[in-house]
């Protein structure tokens, strides 16, 4: 069994050498058979002690107690061997030394114990075995399982079998003994009550206080609900003061026994810190873990009680999840998902983050074995933008078993555990349903966090992240998931242009493009939406989009002439963002187009020699249409346009030496008639490199052009023989034909490469060629007709009259004229330049109104009359009268001073001065 010795040293250490222990009746039992593969040191013991138990106390029930075997059989049944055979697990009993206890001391209790070299598990936390039937539960399933243990302090009296010589039979007198330094069970039971729940706040194991205990004997009695806990913690005199501190049984024996004589306990600073790592320390016996090493004093299940820290440290928390789980267990399906506490937003919240005390590595949740998965529910209170990082949580550290090597008490290192790796962890957001995957993560290696960042839930509810490992585990790995519920981002305005802005523009003609706005998280400021233009420079005037419903919207570019240089932009204001521009550099750098059609008489991308011709007089290095070979000796790996051909200075699949050599290549042009184009360009892709050889940077690339068929040449541009240039890369230029010679109908251009005297490697390309511009003719815009159906209103407004009219066709704008008689030559021009078909005349009484339609090219005669009248002022129910029925109105315009129907005297507004003319009005009618 688990005893710690009390230290004599001056710190509050106790070393303790963990030993693989029967008793000593069974010192001479026969040695073990050799292990086979499939079978653990645990199962040899088992089979050993019953050969044994078979040959020497064969149906001595009371015999086999005393031995410190755990008979689980129901209470009654007769002691019988068939009895003894239904023991769940058989007790791996450990003792614990003062540093500096004697070898002979050491042996003398290594004689009583044949097995004590027997090694139970491997290079990791040591577990011996977990509880496989409690009172709460019955059987505990399998491993990873939750259970429930219950605990109980027997009463005073109650016998303590013997289990070592050392250790004769005792009444129990822990409950005075408790009372003699504490006071009170009142005061003492918390302690242990704390411990279980640190235990249980760390682990999947439940407890539960079981107040009744009926005394029987201690390490022989499974616990029974109502009667007797699983874990029973009583205490004798074991060696008195200075000696052995306590012990306790490995599973399905959870008892725990103190030395009651020891003065060790008398020491209640930090809350009893020692008493509480003893306590968690026994305990941690009590539900299946071994000791280990190497004693550095970071590991609860360390031979020493050490108090630089308080309770279960990172490596005794894998090995309880090793057997029970984490405390949110079972949680492997959204069925069983673990709820946790809603999320407001914005929030941020750390699972598995251990409760204090907080010790390095820490938490509290773990992927435990194959096929583990970990379910939480998530549930918000609005839509978030979630983001979660998944950290696996551990270290690389030294763990062993203790009494290693065939030495006494020996504590191996070595071995090396990284806790951080056993799995490979991956994590999925799923959405209400239940079902449906929202988003999921694994793209790091095990070690390292995964995370997912800015998924949007649209609506608050509960939602479900689902943590799995995608590798096989062997081992524990825990873990911490930080979530980050945050508000969705504010999303401003957008604009795009669906299908594009038109580059070209037809003289004389509007054109449309569509438009889309977004609106997201704000509203478009009314008015806002235009297009700005500008077509010769100066200012950029501006023109409402057109409102197709919803966020689609028109723009229309007016007619252009051929001379012109269109340039514009689209702009909106939100009521959040304000003003918004695409191209987001709006007039700075907006879209441009050319007025007429784009025309390429010439465009040729490599892959057709027609109407080309390579002339030359080198050696070798013509001109030829291929594909590159990129033997790196300064000629291109590939074409520039992607298209695979180009014109390359001889490619020679058999010969990399294959540059220009001895002379010069030239490659002309077919003839291109470029009379007709407005502002005739010519463009081409070239590669030149000259760096290589005997005399590098010596040779030149020259590119002319011609107006007369070739008759006569002049240069546009060379290249070479130094600078960035002339030494490979693809490079794309383009001229104005214009710059250089006069654009006819008989236009040429040629490329010349040369090797001069002495030779160098000389490589040359050309691709892309193309000769392109403008037909564009200016359409004639006569001024539009005279509008139809301009009418006025007759007495239908107060002190106004609106003025409408029918578009005409080719008008852009529309003048408004009146006269006091129906004579259109003598009508005044009262407003110009209207886009709309509509005119509000204010303040008037009557009159003859005409309107003419404008464009660019001028305006229309006027249109016919048509006259109109306003109501009397005051007159607010338009029935021809200003009388008492008009008072509320004139009170309502007094109120709402932009309306006029109360503005008596003129000022464009409705105020308290108004009021004598109003009564004026009223006595006066």
């Amino acid at each position: 069994m688990p005893m710690l010795r009390r230290a004599l040293l001056c710190a509050p250490a106790v070393a303790c050498l963990a030993i693989t222990l029967l008793v000593t009746q069974l010192a001479s039992m026969p040695a073990s058979p050799a292990p086979v593969s499939k079978k653990t040191a645990t199962d040899f013991n088992r089979q050993r002690l019953i050969e044994t138990l078979d040959q020497t106390i064969a149906g001595d029930l009371a015999q086999r107690h005393a031995l410190g075997m755990i008979a689980v059989a129901p209470v009654g049944s007769a002691p019988v061997q068939e009895n003894f055979w239904t023991i769940a697990e058989l007790p791996r009993p450990q003792i614990c030394f003062v540093p500096g206890t004697t070898s002979d001391e050491v042996q003398s209790v290594m004689d009583q114990m044949p097995w004590f070299n027997e090694n139970l598990s491997g290079p990791r936390f040591n577990q011996v075995s977990r509880w496989s039937v409690t009172a709460t539960n019955g059987g505990t399933g399998n491993q990873g399982d939750p259970i429930t243990l219950t605990y109980s302090f027997p009463p005073d009296g109650t016998t303590i079998p013997q289990l070592l010589a050392d250790f004769p039979s005792r009444p129990n007198d822990f409950n005075a003994w408790m009372n003699g330094i504490y006071g009170s069970q009142v005061v003492w039971q918390p302690i242990y009550d704390d411990v279980f729940a640190r235990w249980s706040e760390l682990t999947g194991i439940d407890y539960t206080f079981e107040p009744n205990d009926d005394g029987v004997n201690l390490n022989q009695n499974p616990g029974i609900l109502g009667v007797r806990g699983d874990v029973r913690i009583a205490g004798m005199l074991l060696d008195g003061n200075s000696g052995t501190l306590a012990y306790n049984n490995f599973p399905n024996d959870g008892d725990m026994v103190f030395d009651t004589a020891d003065n060790f306990y008398n020491d209640t600073s930090g809350n009893s810190l020692g008493l509480r790592n003893v306590i968690a320390h026994e305990h941690g016996h009590g539900i299946g873990q071994a000791h280990v090493c190497p004693i550095n004093g970071s590991k609860l299940m360390e031979p020493f009680i050490n108090l630089g820290f308080d309770g279960p440290q990172h490596d005794d928390v894998r090995n309880a999840h090793g057997f029970y789980g984490d405390p949110f267990e079972p949680n492997n399906s959204v069925a069983q998902a673990t709820a946790l506490a809603p999320f407001n937003i914005p929030s941020a919240r750390l699972i598995g983050q251990e409760p204090a005390p907080f010790f390095d590595d820490g938490s509290t949740i773990s992927i435990d074995a194959n096929g583990e998965v970990d379910v939480y529910e998530l549930t918000i209170n609005a839509q978030a933008s979630l983001t979660l990082t998944l950290l696996p949580i551990g270290l690389d550290y030294e763990d062993t078993p203790q009494a290693c090597g065939g030495l006494p008490g020996a504590c191996c290192t070595g071995s090396f555990t990284d806790s951080s790796i056993q799995a490979d962890l991956a994590i999925e957001v799923i959405d209400t349903d239940g079902s449906t995957v929202i988003a999921s993560a694994n793209n790091s290696p095990a070690g390292s966090t995964e995370v997912l960042n800015g998924i949007i839930l649209d609506a608050a509810g509960t939602y479900y992240l689902r943590i799995f490992e995608t590798g096989p585990v062997s081992q524990p790995q825990l873990y911490q998931v930080l979530v980050n519920a945050a508000d969705l981002p504010f999303i401003p305005l957008s604009i795009e242009t669906p299908n594009g802005t038109p580059d070209e523009l037809m003289p004389g003609m509007t054109t449309d493009f569509d438009v889309v706005i977004n609106v997201n998280d704000e509203n478009i400021v009314p008015g806002t939406a235009e297009l700005a233009f500008r077509y010769s420079g100066g200012a950029f005037q501006t023109t409402p989009l057109t409102a197709n419903g919803g966020n689609s919207f028109t723009a229309t570019l007016p007619p252009a002439n051929c001379d012109d240089t269109p340039e514009f932009f689209i702009q909106v204001e939100g009521d959040q963002s304000g003003l918004l521009t695409l191209p987001a550099t709006g007039g700075s750098n907006p879209f441009t187009a050319i007025v007429g059609a784009v025309l390429k008489p010439l465009d040729n991308n490599g892959e057709s020699s027609v109407g080309f011709t390579p002339t030359g007089n080198a050696t070798e290095g013509d001109w030829e249409n291929d594909f590159p070979e990129g033997n790196n000796r300064g000629d291109p790996p590939v074409d520039f346009d992607g298209s695979g051909r180009c014109w390359l200075t001889e490619t020679d699949p058999g010969d990399v030496n294959s540059d220009i050599d001895g002379g010069s290549v030239t490659l002309t042009s077919p003839v291109v008639d470029v009379s007709t184009l407005d502002n005739p360009i010519v463009s081409y892709a070239r590669w030149f490199d000259n760096t290589a050889g005997a005399e590098p940077n010596q040779d030149v690339m020259v590119v002319e052009v011609s107006d007369n068929g070739g008759g006569s040449w002049t240069e546009l541009e060379t290249v070479g023989p130094g600078g960035a240039e002339a030494a490979g890369g693809w490079f794309f230029v383009s001229f104005e034909i214009a710059q250089f010679v006069t654009p006819t109908e008989n236009f040429r251009i040629r490329w010349t490469a040369s090797d001069a005297d002495p030779g160098s490697i000389v490589e040359a390309g050309i691709d892309a060629i193309s000769v392109s511009g403008t037909d564009c003719e200016d359409v004639v815009v006569m001024p539009p007709a005279a509008p139809n159906n301009v009418a006025a209103t007759d007495n239908t407004l107060c002190n106004a009259i609106e003025i409408t009219w029918d578009a005409s066709a080719e008008a852009t704008t529309y003048d408004v004229y009146r006269n006091d008689v129906d004579d259109a030559g003598s009508a005044t021009l009262i407003a110009s330049g209207l886009a709309g078909l509509s005119f509000s005349d204010t303040p008037t009484d009557s009159g003859f109104y005409f309107v003419a339609a404008c464009n660019g090219n001028g305006c229309s005669n006027l249109s016919l009359s048509d006259s109109g009248s306003a109501g009397p002022a005051g007159d607010f129910n338009l029935d021809g009268l200003t009388d008492g029925r008009d008072i509320a109105g004139m009170v309502d315009a007094l109120i709402n001073t932009g309306d006029l129907c109360g503005d008596l005297d003129g000022n464009a507004a409705t105020e308290l001065a108004d009021i004598a003319d109003f009564v004026a009005l009223l006595l006066g009618s």
